[in-house]
């Protein structure tokens, strides 16, 4: 009678043990999915800044080149000054 007693317990101190690292590995589990959540909204919300930088950048680039043609052909027209 003894030893079923005994080995009841064991059982049962086995069970909370397993039951303790079943909510411990839920916990993470759900830490993990949070994370991961947060991680793709931020990528996402990169991924709309680095679409929107690379439109200023095509954009500024484009009028860089339309300022440098002007010059070059403003270089190229200009007279000599009176004083030549």
């Amino acid at each position: 009678m003894m030893g079923l007693v005994l080995r009841d317990q064991t059982m049962e101190y086995r069970l909370r043990v397993l039951e303790k690292k079943i909510d411990s590995l839920e916990n993470t589990i759900s830490y993990d999915e949070k994370m991961i959540l947060d991680l793709s909204d931020m990528i996402y919300k990169n991924s709309i800044k680095i679409d929107n930088l690379e439109k200023s950048i095509g954009t500024i680039i484009k009028k860089l080149r339309e300022d440098n043609q002007k010059f070059a052909v403003s270089l190229n027209s200009e007279e000599r000054p009176p004083h030549y």
